[in-house]
């Protein structure tokens, strides 16, 4: 019971209250470093998990992006034939590739070859063209002025007046050319020879009617499955029929459909069983979806992290409790309450500091971002409703101009009229033209100048506006028994008054009318005089495009003179990249890859998007929209990122300077305690002084603290250790051969450079009085005093017995014995030695377990000298191999030590003997000497030197080779 009596007495007495007390007292302190490192690991595994999510989220939005352009003719069909102009024409690829699409797509697309005349060459596959009148088509593509002349042939062969101009503006694209018949979609590409030399001419048409947006959706779906599978499950929607995603897997079960329908409109992401998911909508109204196949988790280092803080603070809790408890006759020393002092008078409040300060700044980047994507959108917003401020600009001056002409005579009106026309000229890029009816007299001007007449285009606007005219007069009567006519004027009365009703209430305004061959914006006004009659009328034809480009120039302009660098960057991206609609600020603009990318998400979805990338070597956070006034465009917004990174470094900037203020408390604690290390540390810092300058015999004083004390001490004794060692390694040094031999046609070199102060290798090489030339190479287990002692009492042996010895295998058992016997225990000892006979050539050698050399031949190739074998010390009669061969004219002899072989590359690498095996081969020419040093220097490049290493080479040189050479 006597370990009863050494218990304190409050844990005699009262052993529950007393074990309470120092569990709690354990709790209190393990609590808290657990609490916030659990935390803290949670955070960031949150954050890593959240980054891990958006990138398959973003990885699947750019496969659902293909899914999407795939189901789509135009951007289908669009691709793979730009895929087949991209092949030289004319060749085997290309007709190969050319069947591949029409077979792909049977009934749907008609091409039409030219060769580089423009001659219309027939396809195999398809019925013989037209040629005339093809080559025709091609002519009036080429040159739309020829459409009037060929507008016949231009109707015949396509089915649209019109679609020659629709594929002229838009070449090498796949482009809507109507909607009138089945043929949809048209496209005219050039093609060039294998030397990138003009060759021919490409016309292609797509019918819509056997084309299933449904079969191509499902294609496309099948497809992804197929290439991404093992990632991702794909699916599509019908919108009628929401209960199903096809085609049907396990991927969009029946719980996984409904998680999908019950998403938000506008949501794109959703989560299933831990599998991040997204959506998104195809032009024809169906939606895809995809997930990933497997549960997107954080890192295994987090995982690792949560484990290990748990297993830890347990430990801690423990022994702790167990210190606190008194039973222990160790007790914290000054070390453990330097550590305890530290931890929670800085440690502990350091890392609550830069946890929160780490929250803050992911949260308020988080809110940053926010800030400026709703600033962005609502500036984008601003600059899209700046057109309509454009538009009431020219409202005015036309309003100006008619106001001015109303109230002259008639004799006058003509001359104003032409002032009104004049304008033209003045806004030439944002008009097209501008016509003016009256009872006496119809005027057209196009940029400023007076048209000879009213061409048959506008002939359809004189109709309508006289029908406005008489209405706004009240003249206007409908005539519902008249019989049918197909005379223009006939056609446009039969409208009724309606139409003319609603061209006056969009009287004095720009509006979209459907007036002419396609939609324009439309001043359309009423000339008034002073007793309210309607004089004349006029519509100014306005381009879309020349208004927003010309808006777009200005606002370019305007943000230009106001460059900063905290200033965002804006951008305007056109839906369809064509000259007549360039990008903004710049043409170059719409080739940058990221904004063009972004472009084409906002274009897809709808939707406004955000990105932080970088553009032009800088980082922006990029918000876009599609145009709703400016709706040939996509508005961009490039914010620069160092606004937000220079909110941040202030952020840095206050918690660096809480941090210092911790670390400053901290540092005021501990120098309450510095005076008791002051003394010792400089007795420490002139003992490893002495260390480094390699003087052993320095001793240093005590101290007055006991852990300090015993540490000088023990340095005391580690120096007198080292001393000895000193000693040890220079007799050490001495058995080991001062220089090379050599004879009339060869030579021995070795070296060996140990690990630590004293290793465990010996090399050894001397001469016999009947010639022969001993070489003994060994690696003794260990490192120190002990090995040395070895290595020596195997070199005294060696000198005794080696003249008498009759071959290796006799002299290497000797020593065994004499080691098994004699030597120290449990220190082994490989060892491989040989007889060499210069004048012969012939070498007679035993092996105790040491690795096999290599004999290196003169052309590089290499043979190893397998000799199974124990190291000695092992057994009494241990098993030796020996064996004997003749070292030929210019072969050398490579011994070596397991240092070499066993060094370990960075990555955990071993050079192993194949590897020691390849870096002898490239030695085959050098001197012995220089073979050692390749050889020693090649393994301290693949790996830091981890045990001794020896080498020891013999050279044979072939007969008659000049010595001076060597």
């Amino acid at each position: 019971m006597q370990w009863f009596s050494r218990l304190p007495d409050s844990l005699r007495q009262k052993p529950l209250s007393a074990i309470a007390r120092s569990a709690g007292k354990a709790l209190l302190i393990v609590f808290l470093p657990f609490l916030l490192l659990t935390g803290l690991t949670g955070y960031f595994a949150e954050i890593d998990l959240n980054r891990r999510i958006e990138t398959e989220r973003s990885a699947m939005a750019k496969i659902l992006g293909d899914i999407a352009a795939q189901s789509e003719p135009v951007k289908r069909f669009g691709q793979a034939f730009s895929n087949l102009v991209a092949l030289p024409y004319p060749s085997d690829a290309f007709d190969r590739r050319l069947k591949q699409n029409f077979d792909a797509n049977p009934g749907s697309i008609e091409v039409f070859l030219y060769d580089e005349h423009g001659k219309c060459l027939a396809l195999p596959f398809m019925p013989t063209p037209p040629r005339f009148v093809a080559q025709k088509f091609l002519e009036a593509t080429m040159d739309p002025e020829l459409g009037k002349k060929h507008e016949r042939f231009i109707f015949q062969f396509s089915g649209y007046r019109s679609a020659h101009v629709a594929l002229n503006r838009t070449p090498d694209e796949i482009v809507s050319i109507g909607s009138s018949h089945d043929r949809h979609w048209g496209g005219w590409f050039r093609l060039n020879n294998s030397e990138g030399k003009f060759s021919g001419h490409l016309i292609v048409f797509i019918g819509k009617r056997l084309l299933v947006p449904e079969q191509m959706l499902e294609e496309a779906v099948t497809q992804a499955r197929g290439k991404f599978g093992r990632s991702y499950h794909f699916g599509w929607q019908d919108p009628l029929a929401k209960d199903q995603v096809q085609p049907e897997s396990e991927g969009f079960a029946g719980s996984a459909t409904v998680v999908i329908n019950a998403m938000p409109t506008g949501e794109q992401g959703f989560m299933f069983a831990g599998c991040p998911g997204i959506r998104r909508y195809t032009d024809s109204g169906n939606t895809i979806v995809a997930r990933t196949v497997y549960a997107v988790e954080p890192a295994m280092l987090y995982s690792a992290f949560d484990f290990s803080i748990k297993l830890l603070s347990f430990l801690a809790f423990i022994l702790v409790a167990y210190l606190q408890l008194g039973i222990s006759l160790a007790t914290p020393g000054l070390r453990g309450r330097l550590a305890a002092l530290f931890l929670y008078g800085a440690g502990i409040p350091l890392i609550l500091l830069i946890f929160t300060g780490i929250a803050d700044r992911i949260e308020r980047e988080k809110v940053l971002v926010d800030g400026l994507q709703q600033q962005s959108i609502a500036e984008l917003t601003r600059i899209d409703e700046g057109l309509t401020y454009e538009y009431r600009r020219l409202e005015g001056i036309f309003k100006a101009a008619i106001k001015k002409s109303m109230s002259l005579p008639k004799s006058e009106l003509r001359s104003s009229i032409d002032e009104i026309g004049r304008l033209g000229s003045t806004f030439s890029e944002s008009l097209r033209d501008i016509l003016i009816v009256s009872d006496e007299f119809h005027v057209s001007y196009v940029n400023g100048q007076l048209q000879p007449k009213v061409d048959s285009k506008r002939e359809t606007m004189v109709h309508y506006g006289e029908m406005l005219l008489t209405t706004f007069r009240g003249e206007y009567v409908e005539d519902h028994d008249k019989p049918a006519s197909t005379d223009v004027k006939s056609i446009v009365s039969d409208f009724g008054g309606w139409l003319a009703r609603g061209l006056i209430l969009g009287c004095g305004r720009i509006g979209m009318l459907n007036l002419m061959d396609s939609i324009l914006p439309t001043y359309v006004d009423i000339f008034i005089d002073d007793k309210n009659y309607a004089r004349a009328m006029m519509y100014v034809f306005l381009s879309q495009a020349g208004m927003q480009r010309n808006y777009l120039l200005q606002v370019s302009r305007l943000r230009d003179r106001m460059r900063g660098d905290d200033l965002a960057r804006f951008a305007a991206m056109p839906v369809t990249p064509i000259p007549s609609w360039p990008s903004f600020p710049k043409r170059a603009t719409g080739s940058e890859p990221v904004l063009r990318q972004l472009s084409d998400q906002v274009v897809k979805s709808g939707l406004p998007a955000h990105e932080i990338a970088i553009v032009g070597g800088r980082q922006y956070l990029l918000s876009a929209i599609k145009g709703n006034y400016l709706d040939g465009y996509v508005l961009v917004l490039a914010q620069p990122y160092h606004i937000i990174e220079n909110s941040i470094v202030r952020l840095n900037r206050r918690m660096i300077i809480l941090s210092i203020m911790v670390i400053l408390l901290a540092l005021i604690s501990a120098r309450v305690t510095s005076t008791l290390l002051l003394k010792p540390l400089e007795n420490l810092k002139k003992g490893l002084n002495a260390v480094a300058a390699g003087d052993f015999r320095v001793r240093v004083e005590g101290a007055a603290v006991e852990e300090f004390s015993h540490m000088l001490s023990s340095l005391n004794q580690t120096l007198s250790n080292f001393q000895e060692m000193q000693v040890a390694r220079t007799v050490q040094e001495t058995l080991w051969p001062e220089e090379a031999m050599r004879g009339d046609d060869w030579q021995l070199y070795g070296r060996c450079i140990t690990a630590t102060e004293l290793g465990g290798d010996h090399i050894d090489w001397f001469a016999l009085k009947d010639g022969r030339v001993l070489i003994v190479v060994g690696d003794v287990t260990g490192h120190g005093i002990a090995p040395a002692m070895v290595q020596a009492s195997t070199k005294v042996w060696l000198s005794l017995l080696a003249e008498n010895a009759s071959s290796a295998a006799s002299l290497l058992q000797e020593i065994n014995r004499l080691h098994f016997k004699y030597g120290a225990k449990r220190l082994y000892m490989t060892c491989w030695l040989g007889f060499y006979t210069p004048a012969s050539g012939y070498l007679d050698f035993a092996s105790a377990g040491h690795p096999y050399p290599i004999i290196l031949k003169a052309n590089g190739e290499s043979e190893m000298l397998t000799l199974a074998g124990m190291p000695l010390g092992v057994r009494a009669k241990p098993v030796v191999g020996s064996a004997s061969r003749v070292i030929e004219p210019g072969d050398s002899l490579i011994i070596y030590t397991d240092g070499l072989v066993e060094t370990t590359s960075v990555s955990g690498q071993m050079l192993g003997f194949e590897g020691f095996a390849k870096i002898c081969a490239q030695t085959a020419l050098l001197e012995p000497a220089a073979t050692v040093e390749f050889l020693i220097n090649s393994a301290n490049a693949w790996g830091p030197q981890n045990d001794d290493q020896t080498v020891v080479v013999l050279k044979r040189y072939q007969s008659g080779e000049d010595d001076a050479d060597r």
